[in-house]
């Protein structure tokens, strides 16, 4: 089995149990829960900080393995695509997008052929007037790299 290949299963494992919390957290939130901008709810549960840490220690393991240019073009192909094709409660996709901000010393590993196509598909899955300020580094890194 390749790397990318173990790296994506144990991502595919982080994402789906952190959507299955987010998604129990949202059925069984109480009424008040962060009403008026009062604490509580799923957006407080930790479980949002520990997927990133989980998220950054699979990565971390992923880089320290030295992958070549098509195996972390796979990786990050995976996480900029999860976001559009799972189905997880808005909480989630925030943080989905936001654990994406991790890649970002990844991209100048690339070579600029996977960097173009990324970049390329990245456009594609997030039009400019959607993008967070993460994404239009994440996008500027990756045409960056392209070159």
């Amino acid at each position: 089995m390749m790397q990318s290949d173990i790296t994506i299963a144990r991502l595919e494992t982080l994402y789906r149990e952190y959507c299955t919390v987010v998604d129990h957290l949202e059925h069984n939130r109480r009424l008040r829960d962060g009403f008026l901008g009062l604490g509580g709810g799923p957006a407080e549960d930790p479980c949002h900080t520990r997927f990133q840490v989980d998220v950054a220690a699979v990565l971390t393991d992923f880089a320290d393995g030295e992958p070549d240019s098509e195996a972390l073009r796979e990786v990050l192909s995976y996480l900029y695509e999860i976001p559009r094709s799972m189905t997880a409660p808005k909480s989630a996709y925030w943080m989905l997008i936001a654990v994406q901000g991790l890649t970002a010393e990844l991209i100048a590993r690339l070579a600029p052929g996977d960097a173009q196509q990324l970049a390329a598909r990245y456009t594609e899955l997030y039009p400019r007037r959607e993008r967070l300020p993460v994404q239009d580094e994440l996008l500027k890194r990756l045409k960056k790299a392209a070159k």
